[in-house]
């Protein structure tokens, strides 16, 4: 497109020697094909301009979608560590039926379904992971836990998103809420 606009500002210049000759109509032709294309060079670096910018907000967008899927990844790989900790620790303690092993159980299992709930399509997994603690603690049977790390363990699962999906953890509040 410059080399258009190029060729026909020599051609214009060139006409513009002419017209001194007297023929005023060649170059009154040769400005507005000139003036024509200057103006659809102008149109073409605008539309240019405006490709590259909806080019970039495509870019910045899949970025941002790239960078949420990562930070996602990375919490329910958290959450499901915590999870399988808790299951782990459970299985522990319905042997060796301990408070501390209790209290770290239950720490896993909230840490795990505070990250876990807040995800999207991870109801299966908070639903497994609170029903293994629940299963250890009803196993368990009256482990002293003591009323402060009850009433701890009761406002940490208050932190928990969409309590609401996991319906083990009302019966998980209830036997903490029997420690107090």
């Amino acid at each position: 497109m410059s080399a258009l606009a190029l060729v026909a500002s020599v051609t214009a210049f060139c006409c513009a020697k002419c017209s001194s000759c007297g023929d005023h109509w060649h170059f009154d032709t040769c400005l507005a094909v000139l003036a024509l294309l200057v103006t659809a060079v102008l149109g073409w670096n605008i539309y240019s301009a405006i490709d590259i910018k909806e080019r970039v907000d495509e870019a910045e967008r899949k970025l941002e979608q790239e960078t949420n899927y990562l930070h996602n990844k990375q919490d329910y790989i958290s959450g499901m560590a915590n999870g399988v900790m808790a299951q782990s620790v459970a299985c522990d303690l319905a042997e060796l039926d301990k408070p501390e092993h209790m209290k770290r159980m239950l720490n896993f299992m909230t840490d795990s379904l505070k990250t876990l709930s807040s995800l999207p399509k991870t109801n299966a997994e908070c639903n497994a992971f609170a029903n293994t603690v629940l299963e250890a603690m009803r196993a368990c049977g009256d482990v002293p836990l003591g009323k402060d790390r009850a009433r701890t363990q009761l406002v940490r699962l208050g932190e928990i998103t969409k309590r609401e999906n996991i319906p083990a953890l009302e019966e998980i509040a209830r036997l903490l809420a029997s420690h107090i």
